[in-house]
């Protein structure tokens, strides 16, 4: 049975649009690795974002902590 993920998955346009950012700024993180990497999902050859996963990872970066999600 296929694990159930929480929220829908979202392109990296809507996410840019989303968090009011350049789409390159987006994919510049998406090039980090480790717990303080932006959270996201690869589906076959295509990158997906779960809008509360990032949101929670900005937020714990606003606080000076490192994202454990």
């Amino acid at each position: 049975m296929a694990q159930q993920i929480a929220g829908d998955l979202i392109t990296p346009g809507e996410m840019a649009d989303d968090l009011k950012v350049k789409l390159s700024w987006l994919y510049r993180q998406t090039m980090q690795h480790g717990e303080k990497a932006i959270p996201r999902v690869k589906v076959g050859k295509y990158l997906r974002f779960n809008r509360d996963a990032v949101l929670n990872w900005l937020k714990d970066r606003q606080n000076g902590g490192n994202y454990n999600g």
